[in-house]
């Protein structure tokens, strides 16, 4: 498999790459109103808004800080039965990596409210946790997300 390592606070994360159509600069964005706080806003992406969830918000509870090394990861998020962008705001991108899947393991715990934490592999001295983007999101926060990008088409 082949994975995407973020890079957040002192841990380190990854994306299975299958998934991830593009990693762009940090942009602007533009705010949701009332929306919850790991929602960074809406984003253009190629002509098309997208709503950018602020990764290191839902990992930590902080925003993610304002550096150059911030990027906006693009994935396949499937909602409303058709895969749809999603832009992840993450603090920094440490690297891509094909990885034998005979060496992630099971992490041991299980969160009810963090379902997306996956399993977890040893990488350059760092233990890393998968994040499993088809469970990122409550259906709460797809309806809300989805429906502000479809207003701001119109």
């Amino acid at each position: 498999m082949l994975v995407l390592v973020i890079q957040i606070g002192a841990d380190r994360y990854a994306l299975d790459a299958r998934g991830v159509r593009e990693v762009v600069p940090a942009v602007a964005v533009r705010a949701v109103p009332h929306a919850p706080p790991v929602v960074a806003g809406l984003a253009t992406w190629r002509g098309q808004v997208v709503p950018v969830i602020d990764l290191v918000r839902l990992l930590t509870g902080q925003p993610c800080p304002p550096r150059m090394s911030s990027r906006v990861v693009i994935v396949d998020y499937a909602a409303g039965g058709a895969k749809r962008p999603l832009g992840l705001l993450a603090e920094q991108i440490t690297d891509v990596e094909r990885v034998d899947d005979k060496s992630i393991e099971e992490p041991g715990v299980t969160l009810p409210d963090a379902r997306y934490l996956g399993r977890v592999m040893r990488s350059h001295g760092f233990l890393v946790q998968l994040v499993e983007v088809k469970a990122l999101l409550p259906e709460e926060l797809r309806t809300l997300l989805w429906s502000a990008v479809d207003e701001a088409h119109q």
